[in-house]
């Protein structure tokens, strides 16, 4: 019997995670050679970095490569179920797969002998179990996501244009960004007053090396979502509504004295 290794990461970053599952995948190797359950070579730890538990275990790039090297009554070893599937019906149907192919699997937090049914309905019942505590999860997550937006309390860490977020986790609140909005000023100016198309008050803010707050050259985009979040009243919406953000902007009225074109100061970038 060969007994072979799989680990799984949901991030390139999760490094040590992946060398903790080899190491407990290892330990067992050592433990069944050294009980003489087996006498070859540990045929490999197979590892899937940044890889979504929802793919299929074996349709992953390393699972996939891993199933075609094993033979009929080689074990593979998992430190945890979740590395292996997310849910009961994915764990049946990856039983399944090896049971056609008289494969046989162990999961290090399962103590279970999947080769009878009876390891196979115990998983089975862990499997549903594990799924329902991720879906409740994910259900309170959202609920607190939710009542955060219904406070106007940041989400994610991202700011809506014109607003910046001060504080960290359950503390942080939004505050007005001023010289984004500053900015913002300076573009509706350079639109209404001076008919410019947002292409060429793109070009403009370019040729006078005015840049965004992360020193960046302000983009197409940008500058047209920074137009109607002013225009809106900067509401705490997301740019990414742009049709709501033209709605709200097209209601509000925003009465503008128009400048003197003839005057190249008006076209000067404010401080």
């Amino acid at each position: 019997m060969n007994i072979f290794g799989y680990g799984r990461g949901s991030t390139l970053k999760q490094v040590t995670t992946l060398l903790k599952q080899e190491e407990m995948c290892v330990a067992y190797y050592n433990f069944a050679f050294a009980m003489g359950k087996t006498t070859t070579p540990f045929g490999g730890f197979y590892v899937d970095a940044a890889t979504s538990g929802s793919i299929p275990m074996f349709e992953r790039e390393a699972g996939f490569e891993m199933l075609n090297l094993m033979k009929p009554g080689d074990l593979v070893v998992i430190s945890e179920k979740d590395r292996a599937f997310r849910s009961c019906l994915d764990a049946c149907n990856t039983l399944d797969l090896l049971l056609e192919r008289k494969l046989c699997m162990h999961m290090l937090d399962c103590p279970f002998d999947l080769s009878t049914d009876t390891g196979r309905c115990f998983l089975q019942v862990f499997a549903s179990f594990g799924e329902l505590d991720r879906k409740n999860i994910g259900r309170r997550t959202s609920e607190a996501k939710q009542y955060r937006i219904k406070l106007e309390l940041p989400v994610g860490g991202v700011a809506y244009v014109g607003w910046k977020i001060k504080g960290r986790r359950e503390k942080a609140t939004y505050a007005p960004d001023h010289d984004r909005r500053k900015m913002g000023e300076y573009i509706a100016m350079l639109r209404d007053d001076h008919s410019m198309s947002f292409i060429q008050i793109t070009d403009h803010m370019k040729s006078q090396n005015i840049r965004n707050s992360n020193g960046r050259h302000w983009h197409r985009d940008i500058v047209r979502k920074t137009y109607y979040c002013c225009k809106a009243g900067w509401p705490k919406i997301s740019s990414s509504r742009l049709a709501d953000l033209k709605e709200i902007a097209a209601s509000a009225s925003r009465a503008s004295q128009p400048r003197d074109l003839s005057n190249p100061a008006s076209l000067a970038c404010p401080s």
